[in-house]
């Protein structure tokens, strides 16, 4: 038996307490806990997940989690009690036949794969009742600064994708979505060098900052596994080598950026075409921010420049059926209809999308893409190969909480363009500039380093540069450089035969942290190489790769991480595991308003964009989403009808204020459920008493108070509340079933009818 052949997700009802998902399943992850490090432009974090089994049976947990395309894992450890064994990476097919026989024996074991650039699989096998369970991995991460800002992204959730995953991920290894979910996640980071706090900011959370000589320590104390943790640094000084004598030589690691010195802006006019994602991911603050672009972008259009609109979905439709001059009264009618740009077009079928693109009509002979989407796709292999026969560039804004950094990152450097994310917290127009600045860019090309001694071997340079953004390269040296030598960045502007040469020196100074670790990111980073489809000449062999990820001890295309511990004859099950797939948290949405425009998607748009494995499960998901739909139906109709005679604004002045500071100061996730807290808060007499005669008349009290709260935010009047606190209270519609919150909001409506209106400002 081997474990892509297991088929056991209909998880038995025997697990009878702990956190569940909406299909009844339990999760055994409690919580993750990480600290990381920055030094030398290369990120490290150790990762532990916590698990616990809360039932009576034998359990094997499946997880998928995200990192970001450029990390690499170095290590894996599995603790059971006191016992806490560090894994080995071996081939694939051994890894898994070893731990499924571990698991067939009785004893435990950890098994770590790559799903996919990515993504992640870790399975924990033979985690018995009652019992509890630690995996800690440890990856590092090059962070390439652009225009002096580095950003260093942590990814927590795998966000729904729409498609079918069964060419990219074994059945297994597919991420499911659970709005119940709940993981928390505490962070530290520590930044060596002395950066000041003010130049250390998070547009994604909440950060406290304590400062030393030797570095700054930077912590999250109110996180989640709900989307990307962001942080942004100003860099201090410039870009350099650094170099590490190893067992296996001179190892150099470049972070290295065109400056363009003594070159005078030269801006040139754009061929763009502006490609919008409009199927249901998107829904709230991403369409914001797309619509808040796009219209950006437009405006920084001048009459020499061309441009074609293009919104997709299921289908897609182009604004005019050919590029059009960026004139005034064309870009008035553009702006016109951008502002229409909703998330309502179904499911991300981009690449039909990006195909009609191509096939546009235009004056400019080169052209480029900019495209604004999440990216949460699965097939991406197509839409790689159409984006290069297209021979435009593709220049990409990642939008959302926790967009597909792995696709996005993929389509942008195939052909040339760049990528950028951003976050709900961050200006999406900002961005937007930032890429048409490199778009308008001379284009850098024939990009070379020359070093100081002989290179036994070097990871490639992107397709282009650009200016002032840094990017990594690796490389095995003969000897380590003398003092005071410099390593040279060369590259032409123009064409790569009879543009202008520039040549940069670097200055090259000796790696201050652990040789070995800079070895084995160095290793990675060859091996990638042939794991890349865009490796024309590959550098490694299948063999010599998998034998080098062997070596230095590398998870990779070819490799896993296994862990076996074994158990005493007395302490193995007789069976064999019921495996339950760690749910993922499902990506906030900014406001609970946004669950109307949820309700209009297609079904698998929101909870689940892809075909499922688990069809139990699927149809569970689907009966949460029509909860949700006719829960934000009710509070639409009650809005409606009473639009023209009752005020609740004037009823809730600082009820909202009060709300958010409860749920701050307590950071427990938890609300009010009792009216008396409420009325503590702020909440009016008039409104608590329809309340309490709910309860009178025999109604739940915390049932009645969610459906307060949820009506209220409905109306738009918890807005003062943070994403994360409306997150929150979006959340209560699923505590109670459709029908009850339905019933009580109807009750609600009366009650106020009937108590409020001598109190209520008439319209």
């Amino acid at each position: 038996m081997t474990i892509n052949l297991r088929t056991n997700y209909a998880h038995k009802s025997a697990v009878a307490t702990g956190l569940q998902a909406l299909d009844g399943t339990v999760l055994p992850l409690t919580n993750v806990v990480a600290e990381g490090r920055l030094r030398n432009g290369l990120f490290e974090l150790s990762v532990e997940q916590h698990y616990r089994n809360p039932g009576r049976t034998n359990l094997e947990t499946v997880y998928t989690f995200p990192l970001m395309p450029d990390a690499v894992l170095l290590g894996l450890e599995l603790q059971m009690g006191e016992r806490r064994l560090s894994g080995k990476a071996l081939p694939v097919a051994a890894a898994r036949q070893e731990y499924e026989e571990a698991l067939e024996e009785g004893n435990s074991a950890a098994l770590l794969e790559k799903a996919t650039d990515g993504l992640y699989t870790v399975s924990v096998g033979n985690l018995l009742a009652g019992e509890t369970a630690s995996i800690r991995y440890h990856y590092a991460q090059p962070i390439c600064a652009k225009n002096g800002l580095l950003r260093i992204t942590i990814p927590t959730t795998v966000a729904p994708r729409y498609g079918n995953p069964a060419n990219s991920l074994q059945p297994h290894q597919v991420p499911e979505s659970d709005m119940v979910a709940e993981y928390p996640f505490s962070l530290t980071v520590e930044i060596d060098g002395e950066p000041s706090p003010e130049t250390i900011t998070s547009p994604t959370h909440a950060i406290a900052l304590s400062t030393t000589r030797e570095s700054t320590r930077v912590s999250f104390p109110r996180a989640s596994l709900d989307r990307d943790v962001v942080m942004l640094i100003q860099q201090t000084g410039s870009p350099c080598v650094y170099v590490a004598e190893t067992d296996g030589g001179c190892i150099a690691y470049a972070p290295v950026a065109a400056t363009l010195p003594g070159l005078s802006e030269q801006l040139s006019p754009m061929s763009l075409r502006l490609v919008i994602d409009c199927s249901g991911s998107m829904a709230g603050e991403s369409i914001k921010s797309a619509r808040r672009g796009a219209m950006r972008v437009l405006e920084a259009l001048t009459d020499a420049d061309e441009v074609s609109i293009t919104r997709f979905g299921t289908t897609f439709e182009h604004f005019d059926q050919r590029l059009t001059k960026a004139i005034a009264s064309e870009k008035r009618r553009a702006l016109d209809y951008l502002q229409g740009t909703d998330a309502t077009l179904g499911g991300t079928e981009m690449t039909a999308a990006l195909a009609a693109v191509s096939q546009l009509a235009g004056a400019a002979t080169h052209s480029d893409v900019l495209l604004v989407t999440d990216g949460e796709i699965w097939e991406i292999d197509d839409l790689v190969a159409i984006a290069r026969r297209s021979e435009m560039r593709f220049f990409i804004v990642g939008v959302g909480f926790s967009p597909s950094h792995d696709n996005l990152l993929r389509l942008a450097q195939s052909t040339g363009g760049a990528y950028m994310a951003v976050t709900p917290g961050e200006d999406i127009e900002q961005a937007m500039e930032a890429l048409l600045a490199r778009i308008q860019q001379p284009r850098i090309s024939a990009t070379r380093l020359r070093w100081p001694s002989a290179c036994q071997w070097q990871t490639g340079l992107p397709l282009t540069m650009f200016r002032h953004e840094t990017v990594a390269v690796f490389a095995g040296l003969s000897a380590t450089p003398a003092d005071e030598s410099v390593a040279v960045l060369q590259y032409n502007l123009g064409g790569s035969g009879d543009g202008q040469r520039f040549d940069e020196s670097l200055e090259i100074k000796p790696w201050a942290g652990d040789p070995v670790l800079l070895l084995r990111v160095a290793m990675a980073m060859r091996i990638r190489e042939l794991e890349s489809s865009q490796a024309p000449h590959p550098l490694l062999s299948v063999a010599e790769a998998t034998q080098l990820a062997v070596e230095h001890n590398l998870v990779s295309r070819y490799t896993n991480y296994l862990v076996v511990l074994e158990r005493d004859d007395g302490e193995k099950p007789l069976d064999l595991p019921d495996v339950v797939a760690i749910k993922q948290m499902a990506p906030p949405v900014s406001a609970v308003s946004d669950l109307k425009a949820m309700s209009d998607l297609s079904l698998p748009q929101f909870f689940s964009r892809q075909q499922m494995v688990d069809v139990p499960s699927f149809s569970r998901r689907q009966e949460s989403r029509q909860h949700v739909s006719s829960v934000t139906e009710v509070g639409v109709c009650f809005m409606q009808e009473f639009a023209d005679d009752l005020s609740l604004e004037k009823l809730t002045s600082n009820f909202a204020l009060a709300l958010n500071k409860r749920l701050g100061e307590r950071n427990t996730g938890v609300v009010p459920s009792r009216i008396a807290v409420l009325v503590k808060l702020g909440l009016d007499d008039e409104i608590a008493e329809a309340l309490h005669q709910l309860v009178r008349d025999g109604e739940d009290e915390s049932e009645a108070v969610f459906a307060l709260l949820l009506l209220l935010a409905e109306f738009g009047q918890l807005d003062d509340l943070s994403a994360a606190n409306l997150d929150i209270v979006k959340k209560l519609a699923l505590r109670v079933s459709a029908e009850r919150l339905s019933d009580l909001q109807v009750q609600l409506q009366d009650q106020l009818r009937n108590q409020m209106r001598d109190v209520v400002a008439v319209r």
